[in-house]
């Protein structure tokens, strides 16, 4: 009887990520987007949904429903036209970092308008979830019923409009061949934005059909976005009949699992995230989609970050002049200000190691904050589980992070860039759901205590030992930026192709760039760890820490050093500066959110590109050259390495 209640729980949570996954390949379709704001959409038109029922308690239901719809819809409409639609020639990468923005952007209006509710649980739904039928002895609510109902009669409708009618082929000839389906004369804009439209509906009416299981706040839908994702993948991202199949097998198999015994129940939050890695590196997509529809729809696979002109990293005695300078600000400020001081410090750091990963190897990797919770949860497993001492602790946990990277850059070296991206994700939440779960590793979730050393002691105290050690790291990536490897990064990033024929290997410098990152972000856990004093695993998850770590980088200019430190300071100093205000969270968020679109689809060098052009032009007649000031030409590096590596061969 608990079996047969499983299954149908199963089949109707498989058909709403079926439902979820059909947006997903209509607008990657279509525009080439992997659009990681759809579940955002769908709670935005969940909580228009929600405030048209306890507005005006005389309205039915589906009226209400209708209104969600329509606000799905749009909002899908309005991101297409603004953003996306100017960002057609831009790279699939870019196109998936900038829908983060988005997501962000939409997470904190949600909080803006609605934070009054705080987190409410819906009464009404389209079918009432007290009543139920009886299933071979199981009781199934009716919204159960629905869910499978609604799920699948959605999805197999839009698998009949994509293959059966006149609008169909004209989004599959525009995925195949953008300019002959021009030629043809089909309006691109009027059927880009009909398909987003339809995505941003089917988003609103599966966040109205699960909230009522569930609560309501602005990242309800985000653990569901990575299942619609995985079943998306099945069928390559676009094919609709095998994401249904994808997602009713997911759902089932999720809930089965989840009645099984322990320890095989603890694996249902794992499944997709495992299966969205197993999917990507059998490079499932080739048997949905021909070789010419792919290029069409891939687009060209660009590097992330790659740009021309000068950047700025400073000198090392610049950097530990300037961290001199924070530390005599911090012996100066209460304690307060200090314990805020170190935690900007941390995000800084955190940045950092997407500079070296991102913006000068071109490896987009969405799992920093994951590599900081490992470290974390290493300085516990050495400090109170074995004794070590803290100056022990900070670079052995910062070193053993490094292993684990190896994951990620087994997956990047088979992987082009987007895949990469999306693969990074699916490892965050790997680690989540398994490691970070585990009793020997990480308290088994449960709050974590680490002590401070005597002489640490007090938030001034541990903020000038953070100031000493992140000064150190910074001065030791501007060095790099002008050692022979920091140029091989460079140009392996911009062309592999022409590293490999000059004698650079390129395997060795992205493997190289993916473990100097994951040290970066270890000793930021680690310092995280020994600031917070007690925390848990969940303060590093991918949508606390990693997506914020990778806006305020590329907000503050991923390919420079100075980039996570404007970005850090911006976005964790001057929030704390701000935090009279009890929607400032909200308005960060915005801000991250905004800044992280306009970054990306204007000047990718962000606010550090704008301080370098400002600093060439004071240069202009004046005496001071670029390594006086702190600027790299990234074109002369490209040429030194080129003739070091071909003296070297």
């Amino acid at each position: 009887m608990i079996w047969i209640q499983y299954l149908v729980f199963g089949v109707g949570i498989g058909a709403m990520f079926s439902l979820l996954a059909a947006g997903i390949v209509l607008v990657y379709r279509a525009s080439g987007v992997l659009n990681f704001a759809h579940a955002s959409t769908g709670v935005l038109a969940t909580y228009v949904n929600f405030e048209l029922l306890e507005r005006y308690e005389w309205m039915p239901v589906w009226v209400a429903l209708l209104g969600a719809l329509a606000t799905g819809a749009l909002t899908a409409v309005v991101v297409q036209r603004l953003v996306f639609a100017p960002l057609r020639e831009a790279s699939q990468v870019t196109k998936l970092l900038v829908s983060f923005g988005v997501a962000g952007a939409i997470q904190g209006v949600i909080g803006l308008v609605w934070s009054r509710l705080g987190t409410p649980a819906l009464e009404k739904s389209l079918f009432p979830i007290q009543r139920s039928v009886n299933i071979a002895g199981a009781r199934v609510p009716y919204q159960r019923i629905a869910l499978i109902v609604f799920g699948i009669a959605v999805t197999v409708a839009l698998t009949w409009l994509m293959q059966r009618t006149s609008f169909g082929i004209q989004v599959r000839a525009l995925a195949q061949n953008r300019l002959a389906a021009r030629l043809a004369g089909i309006n691109e804009a009027r059927i880009e934005a009909s398909t987003w439209a339809l995505a941003g509906a089917t988003a609103a009416l599966a966040g109205v059909m699960l909230i009522p299981f569930g609560v309501l706040n602005p990242l309800s839908l985000m653990g569901v976005q990575l299942k619609a994702l995985a079943v998306a993948l099945v069928g390559g991202f676009v094919s609709l009949p095998a994401a249904l199949v994808g997602g009713l097998g997911l759902g089932t198999a999720q809930e089965l699992i989840a009645g099984a015994p322990a320890p095989f129940n603890g694996l249902s939050g794992a499944l997709a995230t495992a299966l969205v890695v197993v999917l990507l590196l059998t490079k499932v997509e080739r048997f949905f989609v021909s070789e010419q529809e792919a290029r069409a729809i891939q687009g060209e696979a660009r590097s992330f970050g790659a740009g021309r002109g000068s950047v700025m990293v400073g000198t090392g005695r610049g950097w530990l002049a300037g961290f001199a300078v924070v530390a005599l600000a911090v012996s100066l400020v209460s304690g307060f200000w200090a314990f805020v001081t170190a935690r900007t410090l941390v995000y800084a750091l955190l940045g950092l190691s997407l500079v070296v990963l991102t913006g000068w190897s071109g490896q987009v990797s969405l799992m920093p904050g994951t590599f900081a919770g490992v470290g974390a949860c290493l300085s516990w497993v050495l400090s109170e589980r074995l004794g070590y001492p803290f100056g022990l602790v900070l670079p052995l946990a910062a070193l053993a992070t490094v292993p684990l990277c190896a994951l990620a850059g087994f997956v990047a070296l088979r992987l082009r860039p987007l895949y990469l991206a999306v693969a990074t994700i699916a490892l965050a939440g790997l680690f989540e759901e398994t490691l970070f779960r585990q009793d020997w590793f990480a308290n088994g979730g449960r709050p974590m205590t680490v002590a401070r050393p005597g002489f640490l002691e007090g938030d001034h105290a541990f903020a000038l030992a953070t100031v000493a050690v992140v000064a150190l790291l910074f001065a030791f990536t501007a060095l790099l930026a002008r050692s022979r490897t920091g140029r091989a990064l460079w140009m392996v990033r911009d062309n592999p192709q022409a590293a490999a024929a000059a004698g650079v290997n390129p395997l060795k410098y992205r493997l190289a760039a993916f473990g100097l990152s994951a040290f970066y972000a270890g000793m930021a856990g680690v310092l995280f760890a020994y600031l917070l004093e007690t925390f848990s695993s969940a303060a590093f998850g991918f949508l606390i820490l990693s997506l914020a770590a990778f806006g305020l980088a590329v907000v503050g200019g991923i390919r420079s050093p100075l980039g996570p430190a404007i970005g850090a300071f911006g976005f964790v100093f001057l929030t704390e500066v701000f935090r009279s205000s009890g929607t400032v969270s909200d308005w960060s968020a915005v801000g991250l959110g905004v800044g992280l679109v306009v970054v990306l689809a204007r000047d990718p060098d962000g606010v550090t590109g704008l301080l370098s052009r400002l600093a060439g032009r004071w240069r202009v007649g004046g005496p001071a050259g670029d390594e006086e000031v702190g600027v790299v030409d990234l074109d002369e590096l490209a040429s030194a390495v080129r003739t070091q590596e071909a003296a070297h061969v």
